[in-house]
């Protein structure tokens, strides 16, 4: 049941809500529990209590042994005014393959990384095939010397240098007048121009950016952005005071040259740097990237060229920060 408290102000469709769950009966049948198959196949989400209207939903990690699931079920609308209820469902013999669809929650999407990648490979696993980029993404190196505890099950832990994603050309995003980066960090420690995810020309003066200003414009640590054709169009939050070992949801919205940035659900100020940000993205053949001089743990990377309102950012920050009180 998703309460209707935590859905900010208005209405929201197609939304897709996070559940985390720990619970005995969870467990696979040979670890005590209910669950039948042992990756979590038997495992479905329904809008009603009779269990004909299957939901789409995109199973992000099971454990049996654990009893631990965590998956994202597209609502097709959650109501701000009365709780939205919807079912899930597990124990079944007959089933022997997922209904899962990851394809079909992530629609609007260029980019979901869920960062639980955990592994003696350098893939980084993309749930979105939206906008036309289905490829995963990869990484300097082994997922399983950076995977660790993030805001949402795991996530990658970089290291400041070695550590690096590439999520590949995203060439969806050449000449879109509209963009959206989203996510979780936890700084372990501050550093200037550290990148949470960029695209920009080998020169670095044209692409759309994310990072941390550090002591470029001021004194101290701050959230830069920037869609640019020149290095001078940076905007800044401005004596922000980013800490260290805090989780940050940060989104960051930018509308035919106007630039949003929310933390933690919230708008935050952005002061302006040089010349105007640029109407339509750059085109570029350059990669979208994360990690550059960043020490931090990243969580649940999302990239799309749509725009997003600001009462559906509070509502995915009210779901992500607590899944538990969510629904």
């Amino acid at each position: 049941t998703v309460q209707a408290s935590q859905v900010a102000n208005a209405d929201e469709t197609n939304f897709p809500v996070y559940v985390v769950l720990t619970d005995p009966g969870l467990k696979s049948a040979a670890n005590g529990g209910h669950v039948q198959s042992a990756t979590g196949a038997d495992i479905s989400f329904f809008s009603d209590s009779r269990l004909t209207q299957l939901l789409s939903f995109d199973l992000v990690s099971y454990n049996p042994a654990a009893g631990t699931l965590t998956a994202v079920v597209l609502c097709p609308t959650l109501s701000h005014s009365q709780n939205t209820v919807f079912y899930l469902a597990y124990g079944s013999t007959s089933i022997t393959s997922s209904a899962a669809n990851p394809t079909a929650v992530w629609a609007g999407y260029a980019g979901v990384f869920h960062l639980e990648d955990n592994a003696a490979s350098t893939s980084v696993y993309n749930s979105a095939s939206g906008e036309g980029q289905a490829s995963n993404g990869t990484s300097l190196n082994n997922t399983s010397g950076m995977s660790t505890a993030g805001q949402l099950g795991s996530g990658l832990a970089l290291n400041g240098s070695a550590d690096k994603l590439d999520f590949g050309p995203y060439a969806v995003m050449n000449g879109s007048a509209a963009l959206t980066y989203s996510g979780w960090v936890n700084f372990r420690s501050l550093a200037d121009y550290a990148v949470l995810i960029q695209r920009v020309d080998s020169a670095g003066a044209a692409g759309s950016i994310l990072s941390l200003a550090g002591h470029w414009t001021t004194s101290n640590q701050d959230w830069l952005t920037g869609v640019r054709s020149t290095t001078a169009t940076v905007d800044t939050t401005n004596s922000f005071g980013i800490q260290t070992n805090t989780w940050y949801y940060f989104t960051y919205v930018y509308s035919a040259g106007t630039p949003t940035l929310y933390i933690n659900g919230s708008q935050v100020s952005l002061v302006h740097y040089g010349p105007a940000d640029a109407t339509t993205i750059p085109t570029l053949t350059t990669d979208l990237t994360s990690g550059g001089n960043l020490t931090a743990t990243l969580d649940e990377l999302r990239i799309s060229t749509r725009t997003y309102s600001a009462n559906w950012i509070a509502t995915e920050y009210n779901n992500q920060s607590n899944p538990s009180t969510f629904a």
